[in-house]
């Protein structure tokens, strides 16, 4: 996969695969955190936001991948 570099300052830009990785690893991160804490999870759920216990929250490597599919 190729990175564009940005004509203003030379620098390559992220991908959307390396944006998307970086936010996943931050998700797993903030989850473990709150299982390490004991803490309950803020997360939207059926258009509000509700509290989840951390051991309620699959892990990355069992979640499904979403599909790309044509948007309208």
């Amino acid at each position: 996969m190729k990175k564009s570099i940005n004509r203003r300052n030379g620098r390559r830009k992220p991908t959307i695969a390396l944006v998307t990785k970086a936010l996943n690893q931050a998700a797993q991160d903030a989850v473990e955190a709150h299982r390490r804490a004991d803490q309950p999870l803020a997360v939207w759920q059926h258009g509000q936001t509700v509290l989840v216990s951390p051991e309620s929250v699959e892990p990355a490597d069992q979640v499904p991948k979403p599909r790309r599919g044509k948007s309208t």
